[in-house]
């Protein structure tokens, strides 16, 4: 089965302010949280957001596939001025309730939930 969500979003701005601006909104109201997948909290170290080579880390609430917290970190790792942004998320600190060992759920450190 596959699953397809499409959210759009206008801005009003020009084209230019639109690609120099690092996020026109906060990325907490934009992933609110869906399925599996876990609400946006707030993210840290952001300072230089927007710039090649810099990152930020991605906070989540607790969720059935997360304990909450920190959860990934965002990375930009090419920015072309008015065309496109690359972007890497990494580093997914994931909370399986699905690992188990002797029978009993484990955390990303080896912990019973």
């Amino acid at each position: 089965m596959t699953t397809k969500v499409t959210v759009t979003t206008i801005f009003h701005c020009s084209l230019e302010r639109a690609f120099k601006t690092p996020i026109l909104c906060d990325v907490s109201k934009v992933h609110t949280g869906y399925g599996p997948m876990p609400k946006v909290t707030h993210c840290t170290d952001d300072e230089n957001w927007g710039k090649p080579g810099y990152s930020k880390k991605v906070f989540v609430a607790k969720s059935l596939s997360q304990k909450g917290g920190w959860a990934s970190n965002d990375k930009v790792l090419e920015r072309i001025e008015n065309q496109y942004w690359k972007i890497e998320v990494s580093n997914f600190q994931w909370d399986s309730p699905n690992s188990l060992v002797n029978g009993k759920p484990q955390n990303r450190h080896g912990k019973e939930f």
